[in-house]
């Protein structure tokens, strides 16, 4: 399994965790759009997520958006399924570890 390390500036290592927190909660909303085939509400959180996880460093969690996203827009609730759990998955783990460098730069964080 990947270690998911993202390397972030110090500046946002504050707003990290409730990042986090906000977008674990989203796992159910996600799941509950897939049962009622709510195609929107899967792509308006893949587009959220693509952004909002791409500004804080998250790219592998910004590319599970965009493939979500994607996979809203074609309808293809299949592979919203797979990426739902790619995104679940992602944010499962809960190890954490930060160094700063002299920079104040997070040189790793562990989701």
């Amino acid at each position: 399994m990947s270690s998911n390390r993202i390397t972030i500036d110090a500046d946002l290592e504050p707003l990290i965790p409730r990042f986090l927190e906000r977008r674990r909660g989203e796992i159910e909303q996600l799941r509950v759009a897939l049962r009622e085939h709510d195609l929107m509400t899967l792509k308006d959180i893949g587009h959220s997520l693509k952004g909002s996880a791409g500004s804080y460093g998250f790219d592998a969690l910004s590319d599970v958006g965009a493939i979500l996203e994607e996979a809203a827009k074609a309808g293809d609730l299949e592979a919203s399924e797979q990426a739902v759990e790619s995104y679940h998955g992602y944010l499962s783990s809960d190890r954490k570890s930060t160094r700063l460098n002299s920079s104040h730069q997070i040189i790793s964080y562990a989701v």
